[in-house]
């Protein structure tokens, strides 16, 4: 398996476009920047789709838990009132 790879930079990702609208298959366009024939096809479809190339912003600040975690630690805690927090950690690291 081959390491990940950094993110491509904006002016690249338009360059690609360009490049696609110039007629160029995607086996040239991945051979001339030397990147993955699937990054290009990623990078052309996010475009068709959404005009833009850049990644889509996600809003908030990822959760803690999941909302499966968040049932189960409740779950918990109402099954066992009298159990410590410490206890409760443990109970969720062993439910998954």
């Amino acid at each position: 398996m081959m390491p990940p790879r950094k993110e491509l930079s904006i002016d690249i990702k338009d360059t690609i476009t360009r490049q696609h609208g110039l007629n160029k298959s995607i086996y040239q366009i991945s051979h001339s920047f030397n990147v993955p024939r699937s990054t290009v096809h990623d990078i052309i479809s996010r475009w068709r789709a959404t005009g833009k190339t850049t990644n889509p912003q996600t809003t908030g600040c990822p959760q803690k838990l999941s909302h499966r975690s968040e049932v189960k630690s409740s779950w918990a805690a109402t099954v066992t009132p009298m159990a410590t927090q410490e206890d409760l950690k443990d109970s969720l690291g062993e439910l998954g």
